[in-house]
Formats: structure tokens, sequence, C-alpha cells
């Protein structure tokens, strides 16, 4: 298996399968800065968690499938799904990358 980490560009950074391991390592790709958030007070979203990943969506081919099947056919790594500013659904596939 090639090392993505010596073969992404700025060029392909963001697309298959170099995007994986960019997002994890952005600092080696792009300049990155820390941001302070200097004593602001933290608030955390309310929950209203129910299960989505059943409900049927419109994929980009017109057809139907569960919410489930389409974040894991498009290998999607984060899902987070906010309503009336509560968190309906999060969920997180961890890869290595």
């Amino acid at each position: 298996m090639q090392d993505l980490g010596k073969i992404t560009t700025l060029t392909n950074w963001q697309d298959p399968p170099f995007d994986r391991w960019a997002f994890l390592h952005v600092d080696q790709v792009l300049p990155t800065v820390g941001v302070q958030r200097l004593g602001a007070p933290v608030q955390r979203f309310a929950a209203a968690e129910r299960d989505i990943l059943h409900l049927p969506t419109l994929r980009g081919s017109g057809a139907v499938s569960p919410i489930g099947d389409v974040l894991r056919d498009t290998e999607t790594d984060a899902f987070l799904v906010l309503q009336h500013g509560a968190v309906v659904h999060e969920s997180y596939t961890r890869r290595d990358g």
C-alpha cells in the first residue's frame, strides 16, 4: 500500500483516496494556525436524538435508500443532523488513515 502522505498534494487532497488521509493530517497539507477561544463559555447543543438511519433519502442517481446505506456506500466519516438547534443524530466511522 502506498504512503498517501507522500503522494497527497494541493491538487488532489480533497479527492479520494487522498482526502481521508489529508483531513486527518491537514496541517501537513496546508498552512494552519491554532485559534484560541479566549475563555468564551462553551455551550453544548441540546440532545433530541432519534433513530434516523433507516429513513429513506433520495440519492443523486434518483434512487431512494436508507440514510445508513448512503453513509456506508459513500464512506462517510462523520454525520451530524441538527434540527431547531438540537442534535438529532451524530455518528462517526473510525477508519485508519
